[in-house]
């Protein structure tokens, strides 16, 4: 079977590291699977890149661009510029080889000016099945990615928080339309990656009649042979103090809930000799803190992101809304136990005082609970055994790569 994967970005950002490594865990299982995505770079030969020249970067830049400049007369706030998107402009696939040769197109997330609705729709008006992964809530909106405590997705959408003059026939109701229409025109199933999302679409009204099967993200397991205090002295951390770590690709995005970290640690006695370390863009939030914080910056070399998870004693990812919860899973794979709400995509992920805590949600109270539990009850090791255990046995590119093999040829069976 041939699957062609459609991705804005490859490198960088959850969704295109998600599709990176599932195409990789397919690829390792004899599926002919290929990527078409945005981003330039050079990429293994199973990855074909639609900007090839430094004009073509600049239409890119262009589209996205024009994208925002129209959102400019909607938007209510610019602090929510890139949490809604219209998708109005895209490239044309109309002669793109991989995707005429595919038996199933898979789409992860594709904004950014990357597929517009009006193309999305003429690739689901080809009649071969159409896949979608939901990383993000964008797919079952009127354009929102994340709608917080807005719950209008389940009901056509309107009188959306994200607008300056939200009402009845505003353009989340218009967007909401545009996607009701292509839905219907194509056989379309849609992959969540946690079942707190699954449950969030089969609520949608947008997609409470479509297939959606939970399919979990795939995490790979790089192995790191040094040890925590090897690796502490390699990157010059230190040895005698316990870690407790924080990190996003975007740290500052008000869903990572670093407020609610922030409030834990202030409750948190210094005498617990604790010291704060974090990846991702650097923010002015943890200025002042009591605790002493290392800033880790960001990096793609997934081998170097391992190793921060592996330097610390416990990882917290305080997030309000998580589509699956891939830095959990990342960190319970070299062993570091973690501690979350219990709600949304993380919950698939930690087994409570198994691997790590689940408090309750947008409790401070409870995270200060998990961290010290989890600081104290893993110096037998047992918490950071489970953790690599349920990585391999829910998560591995074994399993999740067997996971779609047998459902593409579910929906190919069905097709013919």
């Amino acid at each position: 079977m041939k699957i062609v994967h459609i991705t804005t970005g490859y490198n960088h950002g959850g969704a295109a590291i998600a599709c990176k490594r599932l195409v990789e865990a397919q690829r390792n299982i004899g599926i002919d699977a290929n990527i078409i995505t945005q981003e330039p770079g050079t990429h293994p030969a199973y990855v074909y890149s639609t900007t090839k020249s430094i004009f073509k970067e600049k239409i890119n830049f262009f589209y996205h661009a024009w994208e925002k400049f129209i959102f400019l007369f909607y938007e209510k706030s610019k602090l929510i510029r890139f949490q809604f998107s219209i998708g109005n402009k895209g490239q044309n696939f109309k002669n793109n080889k991989l995707i005429k040769d595919a038996d199933i197109i898979h789409f992860h997330w594709f904004n950014a000016g990357f597929v517009s609705l009006k193309k999305f729709a003429q690739i689901v008006k080809t009649g071969k099945p159409i896949v979608w992964t939901l990383h993000d809530m964008w797919g079952l909106t009127g354009g929102c990615h994340y709608s917080g405590s807005c719950n209008n997705y389940q009901n056509k959408c309107g009188n959306c928080d994200y607008l300056k003059n939200p009402g009845l026939n505003d353009l989340s109701t218009k967007i909401y339309r545009k996607k009701q229409i292509i839905y219907s025109t194509g056989k379309l199933y849609f992959i969540a990656p946690s079942n707190w999302l699954a449950e969030c679409a089969r609520q949608s009204s947008l997609l409470k009649n479509l297939p959606i099967i939970v399919i979990p993200n795939t995490v790979p397991i790089i192995e790191i042979k040094e040890s925590q205090k090897e690796i502490r002295q390699e990157l010059g951390l230190p040895i005698d103090k316990k870690l407790i770590l924080f990190g996003a690709f975007n740290i500052n995005h008000k869903r990572k809930g670093a407020s609610f970290l922030i409030d834990s640690l202030s409750k948190i006695s210094e005498s617990e000799n604790l010291e704060l370390l974090v990846f991702g863009k650097k923010s002015e939030a943890f200025s002042g803190m009591k605790f002493k914080t290392y800033f880790m910056g960001y990096s793609s070399d997934e081998k170097f992101i391992r190793k921060i998870y592996k330097a610390a004693d416990v990882f917290v990812s305080p997030s309000t809304e998580e589509t699956f919860g891939l830095t959990v899973a990342e960190a319970l794979s070299v062993g570091t136990p973690a501690v979350s709400f219990n709600r949304t995509g993380v919950v698939d992920i930690i087994d409570h005082k198994k691997n790590g805590f689940l408090a309750e949600y947008k409790n401070s109270n409870q995270l200060v609970e998990g961290i010290l539990w989890c600081l104290e009850n893993n110096k037998d090791g047992d918490l950071s055994r489970n953790a690599i255990q349920k990585v391999d046995s829910k998560f591995s590119y074994s399993i999740v790569g067997k996971q779609f093999e047998t459902f593409y040829k579910t929906i190919l069976n069905a097709k013919s």
